[in-house]
């Protein structure tokens, strides 16, 4: 993803994929910047999940509003995939841990933990998207080229690698889950 001559997500995904978050995700210098960014979005594909399994748009519109964790409850109720509710409930897990952290550093375990939780998620669509490890997988974000094991990997690359990849997965999954239940849902790139 490229923000020079930009790729952008439209359609029913386009509050998931912000294109000024983003660049803002993109031009991050802190974990917490970044995190908080792919929180945001994490938090807009739990509504649009919702959106579309209750046929509402604005399925959250009550008060009191509620939070992160019971957004996802409710999702996980409406079918969304086990696989992606766990990658995002690790994802939430540790924005929760760095809110109330000093240093607002994460540690290879739970960036290891995130990778584990991604690669679980299944992979649909004409390209089956590898495994964050394998060797051929690029993101290129940009000027950059990345692999999982580039050696100039910093976390905040390695949240961006984990983010892109996982959009990637949510976008199939949606596509063909929701298609499964004849609810429409249109992407555009």
């Amino acid at each position: 993803m490229t923000h020079n001559n930009t790729s952008r997500i439209g359609a029913d995904f386009s509050d998931v994929f912000d294109l000024n978050i983003i660049i803002a995700l993109i031009n991050s210098n802190d974990e917490i910047g970044a995190v908080l960014r792919i929180h945001f979005m994490l938090e807009s594909l739990i509504e649009l999940w919702c959106n579309k399994i209750t046929k509402n748009e604005d399925f959250f519109n009550f008060r009191p509003r509620p939070n992160f964790s019971l957004k996802l409850e409710i999702a996980k109720k409406l079918e969304l995939n086990a696989e992606m509710a766990r990658f995002i409930k690790t994802f939430n897990t540790i924005r929760n841990d760095m809110a109330h952290q000093k240093e607002n550093i994460i540690s290879t375990k739970v960036i290891d933990s995130l990778r584990h939780a991604l690669d679980s998620m299944p992979s649909y669509g004409e390209e089956l998207i590898p495994k964050i490890g394998d060797s051929d997988w690029a993101i290129q974000i940009d000027q950059r080229r990345y692999t999982w094991n580039s050696p100039d990997m910093s976390n905040i690359d390695r949240l961006m690698f984990l983010y892109f990849t996982f959009s990637m997965k949510a976008i199939d999954i949606f596509k063909k889950e929701l298609t499964e239940r004849d609810i429409p849902i249109e992407y555009r790139a």
